[in-house]
């Protein structure tokens, strides 16, 4: 079973086939669960990949904009907001 590590933790990667549902990646109960509609074992690898790097990428935003938040206060010298890109 594979496994990605996320904040330090390890999770379980959980690939999951439902045609009725949308393609979708969660963090849930220990486990990194991926949700695919269609079940093509030579594309999934890919796609797969492709889905974590793309989660990884969202939850970075929203933690690097956490952090900036809580660090702005404390830098009296910085005026605005300073762009954030990943």
């Amino acid at each position: 079973m594979a496994t990605q590590f996320y904040l330090g933790r390890r999770y379980s990667l959980k690939v999951l086939h439902d045609v009725n549902a949308s393609t979708s990646v969660k963090l849930l109960r220990g486990k990194l669960a991926i949700v695919l509609r269609q079940h093509n074992d030579e594309k999934n690898i890919q796609v797969v990949k492709a889905l974590v790097i793309q989660w990884y990428q969202y939850r970075a935003k929203i933690i690097f904009q956490e952090r900036l938040n809580i660090m702005l206060p404390k830098t009296t010298w910085v005026t605005g907001r300073p762009s954030l890109r990943i």
